[in-house]
């Protein structure tokens, strides 16, 4: 059985089409899977990173702040047992001068933080100007409008005119 050259060509040819097409429909389906997937996986290895080093940031400020607590009261231990020691081992007049030193300190460190406590009450800024007596406020219709004039200037119309003349003698003196 033999089949004439052209029949051999043309379904070679479309065999070979095909073929390549189904390559294709099968590539397209089978490798978005895969790389969805290694994109999903991927994702979800970032995002647990991240909650990682969220989680250890919220840890390293809750330890550093749980260390400063530590150190200052072992700051005010020391203080205290320096205090103490001072007024055991001295005269009872260098224990007076101490404990009002002690007392002027934590009077100024009082004082410090009730400061520091009225800084940090500054009122927060209005995004409108509060209305005084004859003005409108800042959220007002009126507000910054000005009212204008329909009459010409007449300075304005020879100002127009003085003008028109300078770029006219500019372009006559170009030409």
């Amino acid at each position: 059985m033999t089949f004439p050259l052209d029949i051999l060509l043309i379904s070679g040819t479309l065999i070979f089409c095909l073929g390549g097409l189904v390559g294709v429909v099968i590539g397209r389906y089978l490798m978005p899977s895969r790389v969805q997937r290694d994109l999903k996986k991927n994702l979800r290895q970032s995002q647990s990173q991240f909650e990682r080093y969220q989680q250890d940031v919220g840890q390293h400020f809750s330890d550093a702040s749980h260390l400063l607590g530590r150190l200052a009261q072992s700051y005010q231990d020391v203080q205290d047992h320096l205090t103490q020691a001072a007024v055991h081992l001295t005269r009872p007049e260098v224990n007076q001068q101490i404990l009002e030193a002690r007392r002027a300190t934590q009077m100024k460190r009082l004082n410090d933080h009730q400061e520091r406590t009225e800084e940090a009450a500054i009122d927060v800024p209005k995004d409108w100007a509060p209305e005084t007596a004859g003005q409108a406020g800042t959220l007002s219709e009126e507000f910054g409008l000005e009212e204008i004039n329909d009459e010409p200037d007449p300075q304005a119309k020879i100002n127009t005119e003085q003008k028109n003349q300078l770029r006219s003698l500019n372009h006559n003196e170009r030409a």
